[in-house]
């Protein structure tokens, strides 16, 4: 069974239940190694185990589990699936390598050239703002409800995304009002990042759609992750996104779509204090 804390958005939330079993040692004996990625998750097994593997999956992800994919959260006319693939080895675990946080990039392109601002939105897509200071405790998360909620004295609805993926304070001062948020900032990011649809509208789309149960007083409210256990792990970041684009300004984009989706007047974003 799926644990409750956990929705499958993407293959990050697929891992995290793999994850939690190893921590626990409820692997089975036949396998070897699993790796998940946006495409699929694939099964290193033990020749023969397939069937033993394959029933230790269906129990862990009751009910979403499938002979060959994982139904994954979905808008009722667009079902997602994460495929699973199995590949037998005789071959044992290599020992896992740490690689540093601050490491330089395994892989090295040349600088961008002639990045033009973006394009102006259409008139029906809402003006994105964000807050950010170059010092923490200066007021910055302060001053973004203060907006939101004065946007809302207005009778304006707003899109208030918690961008700091490091000090969240926009989710922790609504912990309490929402104490199991549907959605994240954390699973837009990586729900875009294996998003193949033209302007990532099944991602968009699926996100604005989870969000309507987190309106609190006219503010629709994107925590940067769904619980405090996932603050210290973030697969897929900002910078991936964006080194992955042509779109400098791919970020912008999205949070204005979502916007859009959403009808709101004003999308607020409170950012990191330092380098963003």
């Amino acid at each position: 069974m799926i644990p409750s804390d956990i929705r499958l958005y993407t293959w990050v939330d697929v891992e995290e239940v793999l994850l939690r079993k190893k921590k626990q040692n409820k692997w089975p004996n036949g396998l070897v190694w699993a790796r998940t990625y946006w495409d699929g998750l694939t099964m290193g097994i033990r020749p023969g185990t397939q069937a033993e593997a394959q029933n230790w999956l269906s129990e862990i992800y009751d009910p979403r589990f499938r002979n060959n994919y994982i139904i994954l959260e979905s808008v009722d006319e667009n079902q997602r699936i994460l495929p699973i693939w199995w590949e037998e080895t005789e071959e044992d675990p290599p020992t896992p390598r740490l690689t540093p946080s601050l490491s330089r990039p395994g892989v090295l392109f040349p600088p961008s050239e002639n990045v033009e601002p973006p394009a102006i939105m259409p008139s029906d897509f809402p003006p994105v703002v964000a807050f950010h200071s170059f010092k923490g405790g200066v007021g910055r998360t302060t001053h973004a409800i203060a907006l939101a909620k004065a946007l809302t004295a207005k009778k304006q609805t707003v899109l208030l995304v918690d961008g700091d993926l490091e000090p969240p304070g926009i989710s922790w001062l609504f912990e309490r009002r929402l104490p199991y948020p549907p959605v994240s900032f954390a699973d837009l990011l990586a729900l875009v990042h294996g998003d193949e649809s033209p302007h990532y509208e099944t991602a968009i789309q699926l996100v604005s759609d989870r969000l309507q149960n987190a309106l609190i007083d006219g503010i629709f409210i994107l925590p940067s992750f769904r619980s405090t256990s996932g603050f210290t792990s973030l697969e897929i970041r900002p910078e991936h996104l964006i080194q992955g684009s042509q779109n400098a300004f791919i970020l912008t984009d999205i949070l204005a779509r979502l916007g859009k989706y959403l009808g709101v007047d004003v999308v607020l974003v409170d950012l990191r204090a330092g380098l963003s």
